[in-house]
């Protein structure tokens, strides 16, 4: 039996006027699941404080987040 590790390799953060722009980059060791590599991407109102947006990790998996690279 193969177990998948998700791994959270790099996190980052556009502040820009009213959002903030989080950026995730995921890895995955042991049984590929395709569209989970890769940079992941989800905007949060500027309000929320980041560390909120950590805690937030636990209930929504950044892994399913869209795709997408930062700039």
């Amino acid at each position: 039996m193969v177990s998948t590790q998700v791994i959270y390799k790099e996190v980052r953060f556009v502040i820009e006027g009213e959002l903030i722009e989080c950026y995730v980059l995921v890895d995955i060791e042991g049984k590929y699941v395709a569209g989970l590599k890769g940079w992941h991407h989800k905007t949060f109102p500027s309000s929320m404080a980041v560390v909120v947006i950590f805690k937030s990790f636990v209930e929504e998996a950044p892994e399913q987040w869209p795709l997408k690279a930062p700039e």
